[in-house]
């Protein structure tokens, strides 16, 4: 037999497959009736109410004001312990280097990572120039801040600055 006539019986042998497997799924199947559930009643729709906002107006007893002096106002209890006025922990940094490049900031910060400071790189830029500062810290004290100095001073030989934390 040529190939092109083994190709042909193979083609018609299955679609003759395909026509018994959907006829014999037709007619050995029972068909499912479809039950619909008549019985199911909505419940009755709520009464709801109507009221009346009325319009909002003035108060004919007080006098407008044209400043505002909310800058005036003192807190009726100062912030505790360790907070400012704002109520954001008061906290200090310390910045051990700026550098021009990156790879050396990366590099002063792994050594001092590796010393047990908590050290990270922030970027800055001023005059189109990119600075890398080498920061260590937070911390909470101004007095961990010092010791960390002279740690930090004796160390690695710079001359690091005590400096405010700002989130």
């Amino acid at each position: 037999m040529s190939g092109d006539k083994l190709r042909k019986r193979l083609v018609g042998a299955a679609v003759l497959l395909s026509v018994g497997v959907i006829l014999w799924n037709w007619l050995l199947t029972d068909e499912v009736p479809i039950v619909l559930d008549r019985g199911t009643r909505l419940p009755a729709e709520p009464v709801i109410p109507r009221f009346e906002v009325p319009e909002p107006r003035k108060p004919a007893d007080v006098a407008p004001v044209d400043t505002v002096l909310v800058d005036a106002i003192e807190p009726a209890v100062p912030p505790p312990d360790g907070l400012d006025p704002r109520g954001l922990p008061v906290a200090w940094n310390l910045q051990v280097a700026s550098l021009s490049s990156a790879k050396g900031a990366e590099a002063l910060k792994h050594r001092l990572q590796s010393g047990g400071h908590k050290a990270y790189v922030e970027t800055t830029t001023a005059g189109g120039t990119t600075r890398y500062r080498v920061l260590v810290g937070p911390k909470l004290s101004r007095e961990q801040a010092e010791q960390a100095k002279r740690e930090i001073d004796r160390d690695f030989k710079v001359d690091t600055l005590i400096q405010r934390f700002t989130p």
